[in-house]
């Protein structure tokens, strides 16, 4: 736990081996850690920090997406690091702690995802395919296949519903434009290499690519239009701009090295 004011750590949440990934339910006060080293979804209560819950999963657990209305979190892991040619999707009902079920994925890793909140799709990278497998949330089936032929290795993405647009950036450099409504595959714009993590601010209109030590930001102009707003070293290995969602938890040192355009 970090006061993201004075950047104080405040205490340390013991027994998790490999933290990957975290969510933080307000309404019940639980906290939702994915552990790679022993494959499980470990949940803590919010006051005491105490484990109230694992759920058995993959070796591998890693990255996840909420879906605030169903209250479900989808969990992937397996794939190489567990001996496996394949991957798992699983579905967790964050209010009753059990897993509903497993969707089984071609392909040796899976990564970051994005869900839509007025359709039941969910898009998760599939790297190890060069491709986004696109989920429907209510039968859980997987309905498409998306190649990715303007980068190599997409690992995170990002998506804006209004303007159905979805964003896989690619190891290889790239960020790639998607349409997410016909699944065309339509520009790609180029960031350095070796990214990690991407994110849509929606208010700002920008995309930030973290990865490296660096962040690309990129400014939309229209759903068809984006500019690069240059590049901004981040520390050696910074590799996640985890929280632009809120503004609370962005840098205000961030937010005087991007100036804004004038609209």
């Amino acid at each position: 736990m970090l006061d993201i004011d004075t950047g104080k750590i405040l205490r340390e949440i013991k027994g998790v081996l490999k933290p990957h990934a975290v969510l933080y339910r307000y309404d019940l006060d639980r906290i939702y850690i994915t552990d790679g080293v022993d494959g499980s979804l470990k949940i803590f209560d919010g006051k005491t920090y105490e484990l109230r819950q694992r759920i058995e999963l993959k070796k591998d657990a890693d990255s996840i997406g909420y879906d605030p209305l169903g209250k479900l979190l989808y969990v992937v892991s397996g794939g190489k690091d567990a001996g496996e040619s394949f991957s798992l999707l699983s579905v967790i009902d964050t209010t009753t702690e059990k897993k509903i079920t497993d969707i089984k994925l071609d392909g040796e890793t899976l990564e970051a995802m994005a869900l839509d909140v007025y359709r039941p799709k969910l898009y998760i990278d599939n790297p190890a395919k060069n491709e986004i497998d696109v989920i429907n949330r209510w039968n859980l089936s997987v309905i498409a296949k998306w190649p990715v032929t303007m980068g190599k290795r997409n690992v995170a993405m990002a998506l804006d519903e209004a303007h159905q647009r979805l964003f896989t950036v690619c190891r290889s450099g790239q960020v790639v434009v998607f349409d997410s409504n016909t699944g065309k595959e339509l520009q790609s714009f180029p960031i350095g290499t070796g990214v990690d993590d991407l994110t849509y601010d929606a208010a700002s209109k920008r995309l930030y690519a973290a990865g490296n030590g660096s962040v690309d930001v990129l400014e939309q102009i229209d759903a068809d239009h984006y500019k690069s707003l240059g590049r901004l070293e981040a520390g050696p290995l910074a590799g996640t701009p985890a929280s632009f969602r809120r503004s609370t938890a962005i840098s205000r040192r961030f937010l005087r090295a991007v100036p804004r355009t004038p609209r």
